[in-house]
């Protein structure tokens, strides 16, 4: 075996027990996973919208915002670290604080979810996806 496939052998054994690793550990590390559905209605008139199956914005005129919040908690024996992201046509606009923290053994936390409607957008219905992820912290 020449120099040259014994170095590509070496960093193709790399590569593929990093990969192995981090996939390992990842989902290891992760104790569950929640999914919120979120929408925005753009409008001329302003509209509210108190179901509590998504985070449903309502109407909200271009250049103004609404607000929704929700109470993280969970019930395992150890603390864990939460992160949320966002996806979707609302990913730009929505602004989750906090969006990384940590939360003790049955505790909870109001998030507060900002969803910001940007100038000139077009009346209509915008959807997006939040993602909330629970960590075993190491």
């Amino acid at each position: 075996m020449n120099k040259r496939n014994l170095v590509l052998l070496l960093i193709s054994t790399i590569l593929i027990v990093s990969t192995a690793t981090l996939l390992f550990y990842s989902h290891y590390l992760v104790r569950e996973v929640r999914y919120i559905d979120a929408y925005v209605t753009v409008g001329d008139k302003l509209g509210i919208n108190t179901d509590k199956d998504a985070l449903r914005f309502g109407i909200i005129p271009e250049g103004n915002r609404g607000f929704r919040y929700v109470n993280v908690t969970h019930s395992f024996d150890v603390p864990v670290k939460v992160r949320i992201t966002q996806y979707g046509d609302l990913r730009q606009w929505l602004y989750v604080e906090p969006n990384e923290f940590v939360l003790d053994p049955r505790d909870s936390r109001k998030i507060t979810f900002i969803a910001t409607v940007p100038e000139g957008t077009p009346n209509g219905n915008y959807t997006g996806r939040v993602k909330i992820m629970f960590y075993r912290i190491i």
